[in-house]
């Protein structure tokens, strides 16, 4: 398989193990591009509270996290996930009157462990930038300033690429395009808006198997790569890159934990897309 950037490290067979891997985190994913060592960015935010782990699976926990700076406060509602035993997948949803409680009813039929809403979409409905669900071409690659990033699933690797790195969708079964681009090589994007507070949801992974998908309140972008960034914040996840998704009224996220108690959040708008987390 040719792969979507870098080149893919050798597997020996003799240490490769062939029983199902515990959530501990390894190093680097198979192909992930490899980055330099960063210093911890200095930062003004801190965690103020953490609540307590909600277990959705094995490989999958749920937190609610307030991070603070001297001026402002950022709560966020997110799942952690271990990419070896779950993978990302697309899940469209083309009826531009279904509504934002529709997100539930979605996550039960493709039996998702959790989801948010997905990528950015045009008036009449039509997804905008790249989107592949379940194999299926549903809009085509994209490049702007604001769409400058690509959650995707190859294979049996997730991955979290900048437009500059994609070479085609050749054997990618889900990928989303949004953005734009809020951490990079552990670090807030520069020039980020810092003026303008929404509902925002986003995507993380420290580029190794353990990945973050949720939802902030009201912040601005800028805010919200500095309170990612902000070391500890993200329980176990130290996050090496992260992309915006979709925001405001279109915000929502879903999750069930192992006893099949739900926790439905829908967004205030119909969306064209959601992205979700599902068993391997």
């Amino acid at each position: 398989m040719t792969p979507v950037f870098g080149s893919i490290a050798p597997v020996n067979p003799k240490t490769t193990p062939q029983a199902k891997p515990s959530p501990t985190p390894k190093p680097e994913a198979l192909g992930y591009p490899s980055y330099p060592p960063s210093p911890a960015p200095l930062t003004s935010w801190s965690t103020e509270r953490t609540s307590p782990p909600e277990t959705l699976h094995p490989a999958a926990s749920h937190y609610q996290i307030r991070i603070v700076s001297p001026a402002k406060s950022i709560d966020l509602d997110l799942v952690i996930f271990d990419s070896r035993q779950l993978r990302l997948a697309v899940i469209d949803q083309p009826n531009p009157n279904a509504g934002g409680r529709s997100i539930a009813s979605l996550m039960r039929q493709h039996n998702a462990v959790a989801g948010v809403n997905g990528g950015f979409f045009s008036p009449d409905f039509k997804p905008l930038g790249l989107s592949i669900s379940n194999g299926r071409l549903l809009s085509s690659f994209t490049t702007s300033s604001l769409i400058a990033g690509t959650a995707l699933q190859l294979g049996d690797q997730s991955y979290l690429i900048w437009n500059s790195e994609y070479q085609g969708h050749s054997n990618i079964t889900d990928a989303l395009q949004a953005g734009p681009r809020l951490l990079e090589s552990s670090r807030p994007i520069k020039g980020l808006d810092t003026s303008k507070s929404r509902a925002r949801t986003f995507i993380a992974t420290d580029g190794s198997f353990l990945w973050a998908i949720g939802t902030a309140d009201s912040c601005s972008l800028g805010d919200l790569a500095q309170a990612l960034a902000t070391p500890g914040a993200l329980p176990g996840l130290s996050p090496m890159r992260a992309l915006n998704l979709d925001g405001g009224n279109s915000t929502a996220i879903w999750f069930r934990n192992l006893s099949g108690k739900e926790t439905s959040r829908p967004g205030l708008s119909t969306v064209r897309n959601y992205l979700a987390i599902i068993p391997k």
